[in-house]
């Protein structure tokens, strides 16, 4: 039944519409909470607005409507159906047919009347989908409004176990609730917000097919060679596939850091095992391409990032200056990259892009002259166009010749907001009208990852976080095989991570883990495509030089370098 769901959405076309869909509508703002929502839909022509520029999220859907939407478009048979011998329906009256199928599948409950102009309540709704497209509940309940002796339980945690709601609380649902078009929008773009159905591959043959995420991992963690796949319908089309070099111009890209997190101060040698990939301590082939370069602190206790307690970020345009400075200074990124790549051999030009701190959302900003101003939607893109400005002003100023500066990595990990979406919406055109790129790496469980695209970025890499499970090697991988699908979903790149360590007893740990990663990255076919890579403060340094230095012990770190440039260089 599932498959049928596309034709229930490409119906309400003729339900809810008579007009072309609208980027805008003027009564949805963009802080309107369904939004996003309401936008897909409208963009994949599911639902239109009306004739006056209007979509009318308040307005109700009446059970009637949604019998008829659901039946016609999932093309049932409505003939020979048991008479619902209701009341206030007799056979003679438009969508008597309809609903007799719909109660005959068991959507809404027998009784003596069906009330076909009243609006459709939650609950309705909830065993509506449940019932056409076979969503199972696989939780309990915490609503203290939903009884678990209501005939709507199950269906409603259907629709939870499925993550199509969540609630109004943790503990409210509203199951009397009716529901509106706004709150349409949301339960039906969330059932398209994932792909319906998932394959698991051996190569490129097909071994079974799973309606969930999950169970689709668990089956491919019983075989070593064995990936998950996501499956195109006729709503959203999924790439199965990562992201390619040409979109960022980025073939293998690493994180600098060099905020205060990291006080390193930089040289020219540094940067020869990231450039070059080096054998015996000697540069024999190009290595990474891209230095992405990133502060994430200003201070001890002060964030560039989106912090939960939001005086974490208090950063004003004097900490962005200096972390502008600290970046063009003498022991500084730029100047020392681009001098180690005028003296390697094997690779003369490599590109950076330089971090956008996450500019702070509440208070006041204080300018270079001590002005104060409060912080606005208008303030915040304000600080972000004056640094792009004074940056690439500095980077043009040094004449480097050796590095290229590529475009900007939006620092924060995750895009939560609508202030936050239309910031980056505009920051991308921004640099898009300098000729320049943004690009950006969600975390693994990053809000609105689906929409990278959409915001203007020109690359997302994102982040399995994998390095960072303490429990077991499959867990690891459960985790590697859910990032890379992902990935494969959106059509974004991939992060590669392995954090700092030396000389301890959970080397062999970490190495293990990153092993994993380039082994089920190869079984993904992800070499030959746009990845990026996380490595501490420091790591591939001490990966691609520390044998050469220290011996033997650290044989295993000459092994992860020589495995990393293997994967790399698709060999």
């Amino acid at each position: 039944m599932k498959k049928a769901l596309p034709l229930v959405l490409a119906f309400l076309l003729v339900c809810f519409a008579s007009t072309p869909a609208h980027a805008a509508f003027t009564d949805v703002p963009n802080d309107h909470w369904a939004k996003n929502e309401i936008e897909f839909l409208t963009k994949k022509n599911i639902i239109k607005g009306y004739d006056n520029g209007r979509f009318g999220p308040r307005d109700y859907i009446t059970r009637k409507q949604a019998v008829i939407m659901m039946i016609r478009a999932l093309k049932l048979n409505v003939s020979n159906r048991p008479k619902p011998h209701f009341k206030d329906v007799s056979p003679t009256q438009n969508g008597y047919k309809e609903i007799a199928t719909a109660v005959d599948e068991g959507w809404f409950l027998k009784g003596s009347s069906f009330y076909p102009d009243r609006p459709l309540t939650r609950e309705e709704m909830a065993r509506c989908l449940a019932k056409a497209y076979q969503l199972t509940n696989k939780g309990a309940s915490s609503f203290k409004d939903v009884s678990t002796s209501s005939p709507y339980y199950s269906d409603i945690m259907a629709l939870v176990s499925n993550d199509i709601t969540s609630g109004y609380t943790k503990t409210t649902f509203g199951p009397k609730d009716p529901v509106n078009r706004a709150q349409f929008a949301v339960f039906m773009s969330r059932i398209y917000s994932k792909p319906l159905t998932y394959i698991v591959k051996r190569g490129s043959t097909a071994v079974k097919t799973f309606d969930s995420k999950e169970d689709a991992i668990e089956f491919a963690l019983t075989s070593n060679d064995l990936t998950v796949h996501p499956v195109s319908n006729t709503v959203n089309t999924y790439p199965d596939q990562f992201l390619g070099t040409n979109s960022a111009k980025i073939n293998n890209g690493v994180l600098i850091y060099n905020g205060f997190e990291n006080q390193k101060s930089f040289d020219a040698d540094f940067f020869t095992p990231y450039i070059s990939y080096v054998k015996n301590q000697k540069p024999v082939d190009s290595l990474f391409d891209t230095f992405i370069v990133l502060g994430r602190t200003y201070s001890q206790t002060g964030s560039f990032q989106q912090t939960i307690n939001s005086t974490g970020n208090d950063a004003n345009y004097a900490e962005w200056k200096w972390y502008m400075d600290r970046t063009f200074s003498g022991s500084g990124v730029v100047p020392n990259l681009n001098q180690s790549a005028s003296m390697n051999p094997v690779a003369k030009k490599v590109n950076v892009y330089l971090s956008i701190p996450y500019p702070k959302y509440r208070g006041q900003f204080v300018d270079l002259a001590g002005k104060k101003v409060p912080v606005t939607a208008a303030s915040r893109y304000q600080l972000v166009n004056w640094y792009v400005n004074e940056t690439m002003k500095k980077f043009q100023a040094g004449g480097y010749k050796n590095v290229e500066l590529s475009g900007f990595y939006w620092l924060n990990e995750t895009v939560i907001n609508p202030e936050d979406q239309e910031l980056v919406k505009k920051t991308s055109a921004l640099l898009k009208s300098k000729g320049k790129q943004l690009i950006y790496s969600p975390h693994s469980r990053s809000t609105n990852f689906e929409h990278w695209q959409e915001y203007g970025f020109s690359g997302a890499y994102l982040q399995s976080n994998a390095f960072k499970v303490k429990t077991s090697l499959k867990d690891v991988q459960k985790q590697l095989h859910s990032g890379y699908l992902e990935a494969l979903t959106y059509g974004s790149g991939i992060n590669l991570e392995i954090d700092d360590v030396s000389l301890s007893n959970d080397i062999q740990d970490r190495i293990t883990k990153f092993d994993e990663y380039l082994r089920l990255g190869r079984l993904y076919h992800l070499p030959g495509k746009s990845v990026i890579m996380y490595q501490g403060t420091e790591m591939i340094y001490r990966l691609g030089t520390y044998h050469s230095k220290y011996g033997e012990r650290y044989a295993n770190f000459q092994k992860a370098y020589d495995d990393l440039y293997a994967f790399l260089k698709n060999k």
